[in-house]
């Protein structure tokens, strides 16, 4: 049962994190660099920061952050939406580099 509980509650976060974020932030987003792992900073630090870039929870046991961290990626990789944009994107890069 707490499998099942849990997997209820990361599925809800993941649906609340796919949704769209204000054009503000997203504008914001593609001016600024998101903090690289070279970030002079212990490892959960780290964690952090990012985690609380995406709005995704923080606690103690970062685990739980990092399992959704990387679920959350995995949606968006695997999202028909970003896949549309994505190959968008290669075939612009295909067209600039013959053109």
């Amino acid at each position: 049962k707490q499998w099942y509980q849990r997997r209820v509650a990361i599925t809800a976060g993941i649906d609340m994190l796919m949704e769209e974020w204000p054009s503000e932030v997203e504008e914001l987003l593609s001016k600024v660099n998101l903090p690289s792992a070279d970030l002079d900073c212990e490892l959960k630090d780290y964690v952090d920061i990012i985690c609380n870039i995406l709005d995704i929870p923080t606690h103690v046991n970062r685990i739980h952050s990092l399992h959704l961290l990387f679920t959350l990626y995995s949606e968006f990789k695997n999202s028909q939406h970003f896949q549309h944009l994505n190959q968008r994107e290669n075939n612009e890069n295909v067209d600039n580099q013959n053109g």
